[in-house]
């Protein structure tokens, strides 16, 4: 909708985006300025020879209060006028087939105090999710909020509670700041975005020792990729003295359920599914048979050693719900015959 006669003017139009708040030039050096503008809204601006041409993206932030129930169960709009649907009696007809599901399964994982991650791909609508999630929590705790750049604005939806929320700068990262935050009362900390190595090994530590729990989001696809994408995160960022096999296990008690968001291509959010990690239990090695040789017993426990350190998992993943995206219905897990799936009894 936006021409411009020339690059210049697409230069100068740029340069005057990223100017705002003195984030400080955007050079050829630096290659690219992310900065936050009055209204709140998050703007990333790039040029050559870091980008291919001059460019800007501004992403915009509703600072008013979503709830589950608006987030979970949106009303049907007519694709033409954009009106809401009514049903025949007057009442709003509802886009979504049975959403009070992942509503009460969010407030549930809230209350109880379960570490969940909300993945998705970028605009699926993690930020304001995780935003409305934290209407669950009780009110009663203090929440630390660690960002790369600015998103969540908690303080300024939930004005009556205890929140602080910090964002690295230029001369700040993001890890100092994570160290400060554990000299603080966090009850519980939010991560806003687990995208670098250093916060992802930062973020295990804080689910472990720092506070009650951990509410973060990743863009991880599947469960499997989250938990594989965390611990190799984390043996990159031991310098070397980790190993998967000493990190995964850590990983798996941390993360504990993962909400999976997504839309269609008519900009219909949802959440495609929530997913339990659950842990293996660790099996003893095998004893000798009785009558079995010396010799036969070493070759069956070195059989089973060298499958535990190659091909034997240490975890598995369990859907608890599931979008249908062609009957717009959320429906409980099923499995090969047909009935419900439950939490593990230990969550």
């Amino acid at each position: 909708f936006l021409e411009f006669k020339d690059e210049f003017e697409v230069r100068r139009v740029v340069q005057l985006l990223a100017r705002y708040n003195n984030p400080g030039p955007l050079t050829e050096k630096r290659g690219y300025v992310i900065t936050t503008m009055y209204d709140k809204s998050r703007v990333l601006a790039l040029r050559p020879n870091a980008s291919e041409y001059w460019a800007c993206f501004v992403r915009k932030f509703v600072l008013s209060s979503n709830t589950l129930e608006a987030l979970t169960n949106p009303p049907e709009k007519d694709k033409k006028t954009g009106k809401v649907v009514r049903n025949p009696d007057g009442s709003i007809k509802p886009l979504y087939q049975n959403a009070s599901l992942p509503k009460n399964i969010i407030m549930m994982l809230m209350r109880g105090q379960v570490t969940t991650v909300f993945t998705g791909r970028q605009g699926s609508g993690k930020t304001t999710m995780m935003s409305a999630a934290i209407s669950q929590v009780d009110g009663r705790y203090n929440i630390r909020v660690l960002e790369t750049a600015p998103e969540l604005y908690l303080r300024e939806i939930y004005q009556r509670r205890n929140i602080l929320s910090v964002a690295e700068t230029p001369t700040v990262s993001a890890s100092a700041l994570q160290d400060a935050l554990k000299k603080s009362d966090a009850a519980l900390s939010i991560v806003g975005e687990v995208a670098t190595d250093v916060i992802a090994a930062r973020m295990i530590q804080m689910g472990q020792v720092a506070s009650i729990f951990t509410i973060c989001s990743h863009h991880a696809n599947r469960t499997t990729d989250l938990v594989h994408a965390l611990t190799n995160s984390v043996v990159s960022a031991s310098g070397g003295s980790a190993t998967p096999a000493t990190v995964e296990p850590q990983v798996i008690d941390v993360i504990k359920m993962d909400a999976h968001l997504d839309y269609d291509v008519e900009g219909h959010r949802y959440i495609e599914r929530i997913t339990e990690v659950i842990r293996l239990d660790a099996k003893p090695y095998p004893d000798q048979e009785p009558g079995e040789s010396n010799e036969d017993y070493k070759i069956r426990l070195d059989k089973e050693y060298y499958t535990r350190r190659t091909d034997r998992e240490t975890f598995t993943t369990q859907n608890i719900m599931v979008f249908d995206p062609h009957t717009f219905r959320y429906d409980v897990a099923r499995d090969a015959n047909g009935y419900p799936v439950f939490c593990s009894p230990e969550l």
